[in-house]
């Protein structure tokens, strides 16, 4: 009851018991960071510290609190660990085959989303993500049952196929007319997961197939009309004469003097090396004259000549489909195949131009090069593997970093250590990522983990040693009136104002003077005797 005739009542009901922690999954993403490497290697030990003496944590709680629970300072660690054992021992040994270091001040690094081409596809990419990640997985479904009925089955039977399947679903992944809409579909899918943890691109670059991900994501396409225009082409360019594709180790501008009539160059990665299209005889002869020269080439896992004469016939009917999609401008900057440069809205909506994307070269290089102008940019492939990676990192400025999504199919490791890895390094490169909604779909606590490690740096003046002998002064001490700098009004007893008295003592007068007209006749007297007012 109140006191003074109030009558409150206050009802207090026990909270609701915690909902516990979902279990953790293997292999978490750690990340540290402190002011200074001394307190960056105390905050390490330190975690080590508390995991040897709570074994039994969660250690995805572990990674929720140090993500979502601590501020970002300049010296940054980071290390994806299988569960606590494997946590402490890379922890006490500073591994430095597993910790990746970076010192990264705050500040705005552009943001480059590049998607894989044909040849990266494999069974089961991605597979972790669509375990763990209900946006990565439902826009799986959606891109698949779009699909269904241009395709005629369920994608996700031959990306995730059941037990014992899997080489009947890799032959068939090598069907363009299956290879081109799953590409998309897995690419889509992890631009949007990107997306949702707060990584917007500042430009967007595709390799062939991956720009139709690209202007999807820049709204010239809509998601029914992009799947269903990527499944047309995959029928068209399936349906022309097989044909074969060779790797050169050489600038294009020398290749281009080497070609017969029946070959082309269908892509230029890098400066120093492109890809050769045509019938299979051709390029069988170009083979054996390009080792004759000691000039390095490898013939690709392909069914088709892509990007060549021999895609001509599918044009035609390419356009005809184009024709009845509602293409739109870019709303996003997107760099174009064909010219290296940024899309226009001309090319975006005219459906010829991507007929001749689907016949011309890729010009993958002068893309990146335009792409280099982005001070500070980092490149992340969002697709299968890492081949884009591989063939843009010698092609970056001072500054600029690339980094893969998903493992290459040869990389023995589990599907997750390479999306937790990659974000990790974005983190240390200074993206700002929403770490919140990582873990919206789960059920996390924030742990009392160790605190920051303040060094405890003493700033304090010490006075003089108390055994110094004190030098004393051997002259006198001015009198205690001039010890002071104060300046200050002497007071003194009022004089007597005579007029004799003031004749005989000329002074000086500083006068208050007052509205009431004392003070005026004041002065006048003043004057009259000789005083300086």
């Amino acid at each position: 009851f109140g006191i003074g005739g109030t009558n409150a009542h206050v009802v207090l009901e026990e909270a609701p018991p915690a909902t516990p922690s979902d279990p953790a999954e293997p292999w978490q993403l750690l990340q540290l960071s402190a002011k200074t490497p001394a307190a960056l290697e105390t905050m390490t030990q330190n975690l080590a510290n508390y995991l040897e003496a709570h074994p039994e944590t969660n250690l995805a709680d572990v990674a929720f609190t140090l993500s979502n629970g601590r501020r970002t300072f300049t010296y940054r660690r980071m290390v994806v660990c299988r569960d606590v054992p494997d946590a402490i021992a890379v922890l006490r040994a500073v591994d430095p085959e597993r910790m990746i270091n970076r010192v990264q001040p705050e500040q705005t690094r552009p943001l480059v989303f590049m998607f894989s081409g044909q040849g990266s596809q494999y069974v089961n990419m991605g597979q972790a993500l669509v375990q763990t990640e209900p946006l990565f997985r439902n826009t799986v479904d959606e891109c698949a049952e779009i699909l269904r009925p241009f395709l005629h089955l369920d994608l996700r039977d031959l990306i995730y196929p059941a037990v014992g399947k899997e080489e009947w679903a890799a032959e068939q992944l090598q069907n363009t007319a299956v290879t081109q809409p799953a590409l998309f579909t897995i690419e889509y899918a992890l631009a949007k997961l990107w997306q949702s943890w707060g990584l917007q691109p500042d430009a967007m670059i595709g390799h062939s197939i991956g720009e139709y991900v690209a202007a999807t994501l820049a709204g010239v396409f809509t998601l029914p009309e992009a799947l269903h225009t990527v499944a047309k082409r995959g029928e068209l360019m399936q349906a022309q004469p097989g044909g074969s594709m060779l790797a050169v180790a050489r600038p294009a501008a020398q290749i281009e003097g080497l070609l017969p009539e029946t070959l082309t160059v269908a892509v230029i990665n890098s400066p120093d090396s492109c890809v050769v299209s045509g019938p299979d005889e051709a390029i069988d002869a170009l083979a054996e004259q390009l080792t004759a020269q000691d000039i390095q080439c490898r013939r690709l896992h392909t069914s088709h000549a892509f990007h060549s004469p021999m895609m001509q016939p599918a044009l035609a009917p390419f356009i005809a489909h184009l024709q009845t999609v509602a293409l739109k401008p870019p709303t996003q900057p997107v760099i174009s195949n064909e010219t290296g440069d940024w899309l226009t809205a001309e090319q975006a909506t005219d459906p010829h131009y991507w007929a001749r994307h689907l016949r011309h070269a890729v010009d993958f290089a002068a893309g990146i090069h335009t792409l280099r102008g982005l001070n500070n940019a980092i490149f992340l492939e969002v697709g299968p593997g890492n081949a884009l990676a591989t063939v843009v990192k010698p092609q970056l400025g001072d500054g600029q970093l690339t980094y893969a999504t998903l493992r290459h199919p040869r990389q023995n490791e589990a599907d997750r250590i390479r999306p937790l890895t990659t974000i990790g390094q974005l983190w240390l490169a200074g993206l700002p990522l929403q770490w919140s909604q990582l873990y919206q779909h789960q059920n996390r606590h924030r742990l009392p983990l160790p605190g920051y490690p303040f060094e405890r740096e003493r700033y304090w003046l010490d006075p003089p040693y108390a055994a110094q002998p004190r030098h004393l002064s051997a002259h006198k001490k001015a009198p205690l009136a001039d010890w002071f700098y104060l300046p200050s009004w002497q007071h003194t007893l009022p004089p007597t104002l005579t007029q004799q008295y003031l004749l005989d003592k000329p002074a000086h007068w500083l006068l208050f003077v007052d509205e009431a007209g004392l003070g005026d006749r004041l002065d006048s007297f003043l004057r009259t005797v000789a005083q300086q007012v």
